[in-house]
């Protein structure tokens, strides 16, 4: 749904109308993000969902003036031809796009996270509130005590860091909560071929990263690092005690999601000892990943990498990195 919010935006502002598309429930497919979404404006669609494999059943449905539930059932040959895992199925919500709060394409328009409540049941099916981190809201569900039962599930979401979604059963049906995010962005302090190779990591993940150097200056690379927010991720490769401390400090300081330092046992104490003369308080500190990264036996700088970015996965989901055999619960987040 980010994606397709700068296109959205304009259509719902001049009335020229369309539907936007996104999954209630999957059975099957593999992993998919939870904010995939596709946008039909007079006969073109725009993003992604399920790989297109269902982007017929939503175009005969995009004359839709109200909003109605798809059944799609997608065979394991179809589904490995669109690029997924396998074969499953979904429901999927198509609504007209006026129906979705302006607020939550203005929001993500800005690159900013907002959530949108939805009933994908009963009478009131497609009806919509939106609520951002500082507050705002847009919508309503109608009974004013189902509106606050949305808000409080809306906002139970903006406390995490990764795009989560959710179906909440009310006496009006389900709902449908859904945190939209914009991509991670992640910081890399430190010019190396070990940067490099994160930001590889990253594009393979739709994660924004730069890379800045010592040369740019602690103060100057403190406020970028103050400024990363709530799903972002801060990589300190540098080994400079001023720069890496001052990006860190900054870091623990702001709403950063994740904070990791590059080095040994040794430098990771100096490091240390730097930032509580500073003022930065144990509990801070223990929130910095260092050593960065998981113990997977890496020794390139691209095993470095995929170890570092499996771990801000990890920290992102609130998972604790382990394998998957040794665990009972969901796989896919």
């Amino acid at each position: 749904m980010f994606s397709v919010a700068s296109i959205a935006l304009p259509s719902v502002e001049t009335g020229a109308g369309g539907v936007v598309a996104r999954v209630v429930s999957l059975r099957g497919f593999g992993g998919r993000r939870s904010d995939e979404a596709v946008l039909v404006v007079n006969g073109a669609v725009t993003g992604s969902l399920l790989g297109g494999a269902a982007d017929a059943q939503i175009l005969n449905a995009s004359s839709t003036s109200t909003a109605a539930l798809l059944e799609c059932a997608i065979a394991d040959d179809a589904a490995v031809g669109c690029g997924l895992a396998c074969g499953g199925s979904a429901t999927v919500l198509v609504q007209p796009i006026t129906q979705v709060p302006l607020l939550a394409w203005r929001t993500l328009a800005d690159s900013e996270p907002v959530v949108v409540a939805t009933l994908v049941g009963g009478d009131d099916l497609g009806r919509s509130i939106a609520v951002t981190p500082g507050g705002s809201l847009d919508g309503s569900l109608g009974e004013p005590s189902l509106t606050l039962e949305a808000v409080h599930a809306c906002r139970s979401l903006l406390d995490r860091a990764k795009d989560l979604s959710a179906t909440v059963m009310t006496e009006s049906g389900p709902l449908l909560v859904t945190l939209f995010r914009p991509p991670a962005q992640v910081l890399v302090v430190g010019e190396a071929t070990l940067a490099d190779a994160i930001a590889a990591q990253g594009r393979l993940l739709g994660w924004s990263t730069s890379i800045v150097g010592e040369v740019l200056g602690a103060e100057a690379i403190a406020a970028l690092s103050g400024r990363l927010g709530s799903g972002d991720a801060l990589v300190v490769l540098s080994h400079d005690l001023p720069v890496s401390c001052a990006a860190i400090a900054a870091a623990l300081g702001g709403r950063c999601a994740y904070v990791g330092a590059l080095g040994s046992r040794h430098t990771q104490t100096a490091r240390a000892d730097v930032l509580r003369s500073a003022g930065v308080a144990d509990a801070a500190l223990a929130r910095v990943h260092g050593p960065v990264g998981l113990d997977l036996g890496s020794r390139t700088p691209e095993e470095t990498a995929l170890a570092i970015a499996a771990e801000i996965v990890a920290s992102l989901s609130g998972r604790n990195a382990a394998s998957l055999r040794a665990s009972t619960g969901p796989i896919n987040g």
